[in-house]
């Protein structure tokens, strides 16, 4: 999605499939894991941002899907025109804007959505290297006589490799999942991310041991400082230890406010500055209602609720009810809805018997769609053979009504055209029929398909 993705413990993903869709918003924070190390932070902000691209990722194939559905439908409005059967065009017009609305809502919710995945991408790599350089240590010093300690050119205190063969948060997950929170952290009023910052490094602090100068009797190396003593033999040593530590903050947003998360502490002595997450965590608050709000589904292109849409009902009208008045459209409903009884659905409202499998069972072949094989549309037809079957069948139909009434040429076409621009009054061939069920009557493709294709613009 244009976002880089971080990858997670395989353990995962069956849940965070499940939770997608289901419910992606009721579970983007994590509840129930532990985070107690800078390993724990970065893979709680990961989950989160696995849960932003599975979702964004599945709307797009919902749409790719509703995409096949549309053209699958195209197919056989070209098909069924040809032969003035008008029942697919009220399913088109219906699909065309389901399927608008779903991908205007879509770009909607993914925008501010990617730009919150950047962000948590942002703080992962920060947290991930935070725990690779906290292992930094300096090397214990030989002691030195404290004239030759002092007064040497350099005294050389080299840091000790980290020789981490694995990164470490990633061989830490590797044989043992994270362990579970002794209580779930509750998010009901408030919601907390923990971001882990490199904070000063004091001479000790708790279990941490820092680099220390020290005195130490005698040429006994002195490692770590704990016997240090003063005496006629005395030789100064530096004794190695932790360069780097980190030290915890919470980030919080009160539900209720929606509003964006914030420091919960006062300490500005902090690398990478608080500021910096604050930033990288912005829209993070409104991403479990965006993603709420990415709930589109490809089947309900083929939902009998379709024979609801605004645009079904108008196509209909146009298409069996002769002098339909789309202005008074209400008072058309018990036409309608006898329309849609008698050619489209079955006692239980289903579309499938009467629309979907006649439709399955149209056959485009190898010509018409550019493929080595025959196809039906119930097949995985790919959405460039059915538009190369769309316009095969089309031009086939235009040849056809243009051999039936006769050659026009180009001249005596532009002339009608003129006509009809200056008087408003060219008249159609079959003004005078109508067209009132599927018979086959080409009444209907001459006269309606200019007012059909109108609907399906605008």
């Amino acid at each position: 999605m244009g976002q880089p993705k971080i990858k997670v413990d395989l353990r995962y993903i069956l849940a965070l499939l499940v939770t997608v869709q289901a419910s992606p918003a009721a579970d983007l924070h994590d509840t129930k894991l532990k985070i107690e190390n800078e390993c724990d932070a970065a893979e709680h902000l990961t989950l989160m941002l696995t849960k932003i691209h599975s979702t964004l990722d599945n709307q797009e194939q919902q749409l790719r899907t509703a995409r096949q559905y549309l053209w699958q439908t195209v197919a056989a409005v070209a098909t069924e025109a040809a032969n003035g059967n008008p029942k697919y065009i009220p399913i088109l017009a219906a699909q065309t804007q389901l399927l608008a609305a779903a991908e205007k809502k879509t770009a909607n919710f993914a925008k501010p959505l990617r730009a919150t995945a950047a962000g948590l991408a942002q703080l992962i790599g920060a947290q991930t290297s935070l725990a690779e350089i906290t292992d930094l240590k300096l090397s214990a010093q030989t002691p030195a006589a404290a004239v030759a300690f002092f007064t040497a050119t350099t005294k050389a205190i080299p840091a000790q490799a980290l020789n981490n063969a694995k990164p470490k948060c990633k061989a830490k997950y590797e044989n043992k999942p994270r362990d579970a929170a002794t209580t779930p952290r509750n998010y009901a009023e408030t919601t907390t991310v923990k971001f882990y910052h490199l904070e000063a490094l004091t001479a000790d602090n708790g279990e941490l041991k820092t680099p220390k100068l020290c005195a130490k009797a005698g040429s006994a190396p002195a490692t770590d400082c704990s016997d240090g003593e003063i005496g006629a033999s005395a030789q100064l040593a530096v004794a190695g230890g932790n360069l780097l530590k980190t030290t915890a903050v919470e980030y919080s947003s009160k539900n209720a406010e929606k509003g964006q998360f914030k420091a919960t502490t006062n300490n500005n002595a902090l690398a990478p500055p608080k500021d910096f997450v604050q930033a990288a965590l912005e829209g993070l608050h409104q991403a479990p209602e965006q993603l709420s709000n990415l709930n589109f589904r490809a089947e309900s292109l083929r939902a009998g609720s379709i024979t609801e849409e605004q645009a079904f009902k108008k196509a209909v009208a146009l298409a069996y009810i002769p002098g339909a008045d789309l202005s008074k459209l209400h008072e058309l409903n018990d036409k309608i809805s006898a329309v849609i009884k008698s050619e489209y659905t079955d006692d239980s409202g289903s579309l499938t018997a009467k629309i979907w499998e006649p439709l399955g069972r149209v056959t485009l072949n190898k010509a018409e769609t550019a493929t080595d094989t025959t196809q039906t549309l119930k097949d995985d037809v790919q959405i460039e053979a059915l538009g190369t079957a769309v316009a095969y069948r089309l031009i086939a139909a235009v040849q056809a009504k243009a051999t039936s009434s006769g050659k026009k040429t180009e001249e005596d076409l532009s002339k009608k055209a003129d006509s009809a621009d200056k008087t408003g009054e060219s008249k159609k061939q079959g003004d005078n029929k109508t067209t009132t069920n599927t018979t086959g009557s080409n009444s209907f493709v001459i006269n309606k398909a200019p007012l059909l294709l109108a609907l399906l613009l605008s």
